[in-house]
């Protein structure tokens, strides 16, 4: 099974951005995606998991094995914390996207795998570091059960052991069969 995009644009009033990306991920794979800040990758990454913004229209083909998407196959674990609901404690936000796919949610559990304690699970938002929150997008992504996951730069906030549990977490994912993009910034250094 495979994840293919072809020439895939991304437009705003002001133009693309980005602008005839291709890539190919099979199924069990980690393909990561590297860029300068501002490059467009966090829009790639919302792109092929259908969440752009009402404001941009997308070109280019994403199938998988040739098929169009199933926007349920696959799962966005975006970079921005304001992608959680500020009133739902960490419970209830991981278990309404896994009932929404169909699926019951091991929150605890799933919170222990990237390195958070039981606790977490009571918390809102705002009582979540950078890096936690980091993680609870992670672990609510993968609550959707979905055969792909686009983690969208998921170690920037984490502390490194916890960065360390994260991408052991995605690598375990992609022994198990399921598809991984990972999308991480680039710095240029002048």
């Amino acid at each position: 099974m495979s994840l293919k995009v072809e020439d895939l644009s991304v437009r705003f009033l002001t133009g693309p951005v980005p602008e005839g990306a291709s890539l190919s991920v099979q199924f069990g794979e980690i393909v990561g995606l590297t860029g300068n800040s501002g490059a467009g990758k966090s829009l790639v990454a919302k792109a092929l998991a259908g969440a752009l913004p009402p404001n941009a229209t997308r070109t280019g083909k994403i199938t998988i094995d040739g098929a169009p998407v199933d926007p349920r196959r696959i799962a966005l674990a975006p970079q921005r914390l304001d992608a959680l609901d500020l009133l739902a404690q960490v419970s209830r936000q991981n278990q309404r996207f896994a009932r929404l796919a169909g699926r019951s949610a091991n929150v605890s559990g799933a919170l222990a795998g990237v390195g958070l304690p039981a606790e977490t699970t009571r918390l809102y938002p705002h009582e979540l570091s950078g890096g936690m929150a980091r993680c609870v997008l992670l672990v609510t992504a993968l609550a959707t059960g979905a055969d792909w996951i686009v983690a969208d730069e998921p170690t920037v906030g984490p502390d490194e052991a916890t960065a360390g549990r994260i991408l052991s977490l995605l690598a375990d994912l992609s022994i198990g069969g399921r598809g991984v993009n990972f999308f991480r910034m680039t710095l240029s250094v002048w």
